[in-house]
């Protein structure tokens, strides 16, 4: 049982992305820190993906 069953049918991507964060928790956590981090990197690009009023900030090097 996950935290994230509920994003199976609609957002498969995030819902793989949060589950390894998830199963890594306890026995992993800066890997599972990490997972996390790039999930919620697929979700802010599938947000401006599909928002029209939201842009990334261009990169800076």
């Amino acid at each position: 049982m996950s935290n994230f069953n509920l994003l199976t049918t609609e957002w498969p991507d995030f819902y793989e992305a949060a589950l390894k964060a998830e199963r890594g928790v306890y026995n992993q956590p800066r890997t599972a820190a990490m997972e996390a981090w790039f999930t919620i990197e697929l979700a802010v690009k599938w947000l401006s993906d599909h928002d029209s009023f939201l842009k990334l900030c261009p990169k800076t090097s």
